[in-house]
């Protein structure tokens, strides 16, 4: 049986090459890239659920 790579990997080296300049910061999780969410939104998102809304 042949394995078929997986397209969408990415290497460590081109993850940090890339982070460095983009205004999104990411992170990185076996060869897969995610967007981060803003920390701001994590923020509100805690503060909705601490005044109960």
């Amino acid at each position: 049986m042949v394995a078929i790579p997986n397209s969408s990997y990415i290497s460590p080296e081109d993850y940090l090459k890339g982070e460095e300049t983009s205004p999104i910061k990411h992170e990185y999780r076996r060869g897969q890239v995610y967007a981060r969410e803003h920390p701001l939104l994590e923020d509100l998102s805690f503060m909705g659920k601490y005044k109960g809304k």
